[in-house]
């Protein structure tokens, strides 16, 4: 779970880091949603479109970072 491995080294201030990854993310995904939404026309087109952008992002992600969480420790 990304959230627990953010809370790892927070320690005596994890609800505090608690607050602000859950802030993060919901502002994150606020900025990702609003463009998507703006393209609506009716039809659920631009809702697939758009996880099918996400997918993809979200695989180059993965494809790009690959090897660098054993690098770092």
């Amino acid at each position: 779970n990304l959230n627990a491995l953010a809370m790892a080294p927070m320690g005596s201030v994890a609800g505090m880091a608690a607050s602000v990854t859950g802030a993060v993310a919901t502002l994150g995904s606020v900025a990702l949603a609003i463009p998507i939404g703006q393209q609506f026309d009716g039809t659920p087109m631009p809702a697939h479109l758009g996880v099918l952008a996400a997918v993809l992002a979200g695989l180059a992600l993965l494809h790009g970072l690959r090897g660098t969480a054993a690098e770092a420790v």
